[in-house]
């Protein structure tokens, strides 16, 4: 099995745990859990240095984030939706049986991501409101008897129509943009768009009270306005104890009763009297928005998603009874009444396409995976495992993957954290495992590719949820293992806060300590070790919002959090995209489309000027102590000691660190949705190997210890040393020990059974190089090899 090649050189407390990890993939692997992308290909013969090798898409799929129950031409009822994939060519509009699972209608939407919300009109037409490839606000109209879907309307601003739904009493149609200019009404009758109210940056959660009024629950900050749909005069109900939330993020009406989702810091429903608008209370124990009237004699009691399982609640005292029922097919914010046989079920159709309904009645449950066309999802993170095989996770799917260099096999496991949505943007290997950050709410998940899949929450889980870390932070943008041992997440505030975090998580014990606002209310978004000290770069910008003034460089203690110094590296600059130490610990980085790099004694920032071609998205410490990083357009390499740049491979990575090694130098890349690959076509610099024995064995009668060092500044040699038996030509003979180099030097043991007995041997140093530098062999070195003692050496 390949042995993880230590990429934190130089940094004092990091040899230990690259020793720890290597030493665990001496316990073999345990059989591959999940699923391997299909087809699963043999290995293919290593392609020669500087050509790009397409090893396929890991992950193509696609999510349904919400459903609708309307009839279809025939009268029968529908669950209709669309899948979500973005970016994509155009995702796919859908309807099936509840019942059978049968597929009644699949259209595609072309140019279409896919919508939030999905609703029905009172005519029975079907309405999205897709995220798109022309970033605009978008409606879309299913007609069930022509068996049809169009682009009707497009909303003067905003990028999409993030909550969407339909007035039963006019069959009017209302659009809250995301990033525009408010809510939106389309008159399908007419074709008339007009803008309703003014919102903020987010109105989502729409909910038609009467023919007059609509409820907007909108961030950030959270607010629930009540709107008069004809003049948009606005009242605002959220109670002030609530404000401080980002989102009011859902609504929906349940009887006499308006029922409001509230989100970040944490989570919690709220409800409102429908008539009114006045606050009534909070919903005890549910967060989620799987809601469904129960059909029963009291129109106020309803059927929610609860963490333990779907729950009926009484609509008068909201008390809660267990049903025991998975909401596994629940999709987003709905759960759909429908009759078969004469009897009520609920149905949706889960994230995953999983096809659900469930009888309350008997308890019973049938399920039926939808098997609709996926699209290819980008990569969004990649790294080298403590296995050898290159992990990565793609846009919106929160899913890992695993590619084994060996095999040419690629593994899809799924949803590091299940139940949470989002994507992986970060991820770093030490002591034997990859520790994973996820969008949304800055979730670490902690995966053992030695140990069966078995996500969760629990001490035995794996990968294991850990958690949102960090104080109301929402996307962890860069990882890193500290001077000190820990992992170092570097993250942004939740949507609407101010204040990013960098957040310290102890890999064994997951012990978590963060640090939040040492860059005053500026966000994290890269972070970078250097010998003793930890490197963050800010950027101002947030999730809508805006911190104001330049980039920083902040250089932190990792034992306290101190901010030791703090540098704006490229004035005017409003985001420091990387950060990366170099072999002899200058630390370069990138800022906007600038680079630059720091000199670690003295803190002088030198810019070294615009990028070559393009922003330098990423930076990692590549074989031989050379820096490797990608633009959107190349890959390309920093030689050690040097300010020059050079194509390595073209096409580039769009999307930020999303670069890595495994241990034949090869270097790994996401190509859009694709793993792209190429051996570096470079040439090695020359290296000098010297090898220093004590006179006498490290303990009487004892074995040998011989001192390796490689040199070859200003790079720093990485790879095997091995010590040879001198032939009476003066030439390399039997091999009999080896090492790895860290820091470019090795510590070689050489015991009785390595050389057949105990005497004194000449023995000689053999570097075999790496991809950067050439071989060496040392001057030989006389060492005295003590006998072997009883019952081992």
């Amino acid at each position: 099995m390949p042995v993880l090649r230590a990429r934190f050189r130089r940094r004092r407390s990091l040899a230990t745990l690259a020793v720890a990890a290597a030493t665990a993939l001496l316990a073999p692997a345990a059989a591959a859990p999940a699923t391997p992308a299909a087809p699963a290909t043999p290995a293919a013969p290593a392609a020669e240095p500087g050509v790009v090798e397409n090893l396929g898409i890991p992950i193509s799929t696609y999510l349904v984030l919400d459903t609708v129950m309307a009839d279809d031409a025939n009268g029968d009822p529908t669950l209709y939706g669309s899948t979500y994939n973005a970016p994509s060519d155009g995702v796919t509009f859908f309807g099936v049986d509840p019942e059978t699972g049968a597929v009644r209608t699949e259209l595609p939407m072309p140019g279409a991501w896919g919508g939030y919300h999905v609703a029905a009109g009172p005519d029975g037409h079907v309405y999205l409101g897709p995220l798109n490839s022309s970033s605009a606000s978008q409606i879309w109209e299913y007609d069930p008897v022509t068996d049809t879907i169009d682009l009707v309307a497009t909303m003067p601003t905003g990028i999409m129509c993030f909550g969407i739904t339909v007035s039963p009493y006019t069959g009017k149609v209302y659009c809250g943009v995301h990033s525009g200019a408010g809510v939106y009404e389309y008159d399908p009758v007419t074709g008339a768009v007009r803008l309703v109210v003014s919102t903020r940056t987010y109105p989502k959660g729409l909910t038609v009270l009467d023919a007059n009024r609509l409820v907007v629950a909108q961030g950030t900050d959270a607010s629930v306005l009540v709107v008069d749909i004809a003049t948009g005069a606005a009242t605002e109900v959220l109670p002030s104890q609530y404000q401080h939330y980002s989102f009011a993020y859902n609504s929906l009406r349940i009887g006499d009763w308006v029922y409001v989702q509230l989100v970040t810091p944490d989570a919690r429903i709220i409800r409102f009297d429908a008539a009114t608008m006045t606050f009534d209370a909070e919903v005890p124990g549910i967060t989620g928005m799987g809601f469904a009237p129960q059909g029963g004699a009291d129109p106020d009691d309803f059927y929610a998603t609860g963490p333990g399982g779907i729950v009926a609640v009484d609509g008068d005292t909201l008390a809660t009874t267990p049903t025991g029922t998975a909401p596994t097919f629940v999709s987003a914010a709905q759960m759909q009444p429908v009759t078969i046989g004469g009897q009520q079920w609920f149905a949706s159709v889960g994230s995953n396409g999983l096809l659900g309904r469930w009888n309350p009645s008997t308890g019973e449950v049938w399920t039926h995976q939808l098997a609709l066309p996926g699209n290819p999802t980008n990569i969004t993170a990649l790294v080298q495992g403590p296995d050898g095989d290159v992990y990565g996770g793609t846009y919106e799917t929160n899913a890992l993957f695993g590619y084994d260099p060996d095999t040419g096999e690629t593994t899809v496991y799924g949803n590091v954290a299940q139940g949470r949505t989002g994507e992986i943007l970060s991820m770093v290997t030490t002591g034997g495992k990859i520790f994973i950050g996820s969008y949304i709410n800055n979730v670490v998940t902690v995966f053992d590719p030695s140990q069966p899949w078995n996500p969760g929450t629990s001490a035995t889980s794996n990968p294991r949820d850990l958690g949102p870390v960090g104080d109301n932070q929402y996307r962890p943008w860069d990882m890193e293992v500290g001077p000190d041992g820990r992992v170092w997440v570097a993250s942004s505030g939740a949507y609407g806060a101010l204040r990013g975090a960098l957040t310290a998580i102890d890999p064994v014990t997951y012990e978590v300590e963060s640090f939040r606002g040492l860059a005053g209310d500026q966000h994290f978004f890269a972070v970078a070790a250097g010998a003793d000290v930890l490197y963050a770069g800010t950027t101002r910008y947030g999730d809508d919002t805006d911190a104001g003034g330049d980039a920083q460089l902040l250089t932190v203690d990792p034992d306290d959090g101190t901010v030791l110094a703090s540098v704006v590296p490229v004035p005017g600059a409003t985001r420091i995209l990387t950060l990366e130490t170099a072999a002899d610990d200058t630390l370069y980085g990138s800022a906007d489309g600038t680079w630059f790099r720091m000199d670690p004694a003295t803190g002088v920032v030198t810019v070294l000027g615009a990028f070559p071609g393009g922003t330098l998205l990423g930076l990692i410490d590549g074989p031989g102590g050379d820096l490797y990083g990608h633009t959107g357009s190349a890959i390309v390499r920093i030689p050690a000691g040097t300010d020059t740049v050079e194509t390595v491979a073209t096409p580039g990575s769009g999307y930020y660190r999303t670069v890595a090694f495994d241990d034949t130098d090869r270097v790994y890349w996401g190509g859009g949705a694709a793993l792209l690959r190429t051996l570096p076509d470079i040439t090695p610099a020359p290296s000098s190997t010297t090898a220093s024995t004590g006179l006498r064995p490290a303990s009487p009668g004892g074995p040998a210890v011989v001192s390796v060092e490689v040199g070859s500044p200003p790079g720093e040699p990485t790879g095997t040393v091995t010590l040879h038996r001198v032939r009476s030509d003066g030439s390399p003979g039997a091999a009999v020990a080896s090492g790895e180099l860290c820091d470019g030097a090795a510590t070689v043991t050489v015991r009785a059974s390595d050389v057949g007995g105990p005497g004194r041997y000449t023995l000689v140093a053999v570097y075999g190089g790496d991809l950067a530098h050439e071989p060496s062999t040392s001057a030989p070195v006389r060492v005295i090899v003590g006998p072997i003692r009883p019952g081992g050496e």
